[in-house]
């Protein structure tokens, strides 16, 4: 099984996984970083804390994926 890197970056702060998690395929490895960025954003952008999020999946070869969440609020209290 190979191990993956999942690194966070939030409005430009990054926090890099130091551990990774090994996954059996890149089917599993693609899923795991959707859903995470998807609950990242989630909990960032109802708390105000962020409006875009990236999930860097990395592995002993380099980048293997960016998954990319973004908001923009217009209106009342909104950008």
């Amino acid at each position: 099984m190979e191990r993956y890197y999942f690194h966070i970056e939030e409005d430009g702060d990054l926090t890099p996984d130091e551990q990774g998690q090994e996954f059996a395929d890149q089917a599993a490895v693609r899923k795991q970083a959707i859903e995470t960025a998807a609950a990242i954003a989630k909990d960032a952008f109802v708390a105000g804390l962020a409006t875009n999020v990236v999930v860097e999946v990395r592995n002993t070869k380099g980048l293997f994926l960016r998954a990319s969440v973004s908001m923009t609020v217009h209106g009342p209290d909104g950008l």
